[in-house]
């Protein structure tokens, strides 16, 4: 990507005061949004710029939060320099990365056909297995309108027919005290039926530190994990870090039918942590890492019936305390008094 060295990992003692000393915000990326409210700051990719930050066909314009800043803190893995066809960050969403068959028609779409790919638009068939990490042709993007407010944006989004596959969907982004909610609805608009499944690829890094010792992500349920290694190891219920990953870190975890779908992820060094939550349980979570960044990914799989709609949401409480993220009993009460959707 292009992505410049990251310095070695500082003393305790000097992270906190750099936090304290509360560092000036870098300058907004380019093609975004501020939103602010409460004390946090979040920028948000705009469909409608020129420059956008993700300009390819996997990953879709809807709702994309790349930079969320807390106290002076920063919490996610968005770097100025990439490429934007290949490349993203922040809180990137996307449909069907390794759904069997692929898309909505793609299995059905002969070779040169068209399929529908949602969040982004119709794309050309070009083989025949979908390939997520090969550029895909996009014949027509979907229309997004977004609505800019203060602390709120709403996206807005048609898909139009491939083949009786279509679809609308609606994001809500709130900015509220230290938490961001994206709430969506899909909706079948085409009259066969589809399955799709949604994630977000939740890019975290906390202040530049690299991914390594004293990272550790915490789930709510006992789980067995696969492709540890690489710096990655469990320990009961949690992903811990040994060693800084010297290659990418895939790991593929199956939650217990009816877990909560929620992973805490931490930073011991840098004493911030972020607790991930959505409201539909998990179909699977995978956690992809690299020395640059931590990336838990929560999977939940959507069905629909022509005319039918479904609602989650994703939400993301940020904490810049010193201590690594704590799941008590009367933490788990209290956010979910705050937010409904989660209960």
């Amino acid at each position: 990507m292009g992505m410049k060295k990251f310095p070695p990992l500082l003393p305790v003692v000097a992270l906190v005061s750099t936090a304290a000393a509360q560092p000036p915000a870098p300058p907004p990326l380019p093609g975004t949004r501020t939103l602010a409210r409460g004390g946090l700051v979040v920028e948000v990719m705009d469909p409608a710029a020129p420059g956008r930050y993700h300009t390819g066909a996997r990953f879709s314009p809807v709702a994309n939060v790349l930079r969320a800043r807390l106290g002076g803190r920063e919490f996610l893995f968005a770097p100025a320099e990439h490429d934007p066809l290949r490349d993203n960050g922040g809180l990137a969403m996307e449909f069907d990365l390794q759904t069997p068959g692929g898309p909505p028609g793609f299995a059905e779409a002969a070779i040169g056909g068209c399929y529908l790919k949602i969040g982004v638009g119709t794309l050309r068939k070009r083989a025949e297995n979908y390939e997520f990490h090969t550029p895909q042709e996009l014949v027509e993007p979907a229309r997004t309108a977004v609505e800019w407010g203060d602390g709120r944006a709403v996206f807005r989004q048609v898909c139009a027919p491939v083949n009786g596959y279509a679809c609308a969907l609606t994001a809500e982004v709130l900015v509220g005290g230290a938490r961001v909610e994206v709430r969506c609805v899909l909706e079948n608009t085409g009259g066969k039926p589809f399955g799709t499944e949604h994630y977000a690829h939740n890019y975290f890094l906390f202040d530049g530190a690299p991914v390594g010792p004293g990272c550790r992500l915490k789930f709510p349920f006992e789980f067995e994990a696969g492709g540890l290694g690489g710096g990655a190891a469990r320990d009961g219920r949690e992903i811990i870090f040994t060693a800084v990953p010297a290659a990418a870190v895939n790991l593929r975890i199956a939650p217990p039918a009816g877990a909560p779908n929620r992973v805490a992820v931490s930073h011991a060094l840098t004493g911030q942590r972020v607790l991930c939550r959505v409201s539909r349980p998990a179909s699977r979570v995978a956690v992809h890492a690299t020395a640059r960044y931590l990336c838990p990914e929560q999977f939940v799989r959507i069905t629909l019936a022509p005319g039918e709609k479904a609602e989650w949401t994703r939400s993301y409480d940020f904490s810049t305390g010193d201590s690594p993220c704590r799941e008590g009993r009367g933490e788990r009460k209290k956010q979910n008094r705050g937010n409904p959707a989660d209960q």
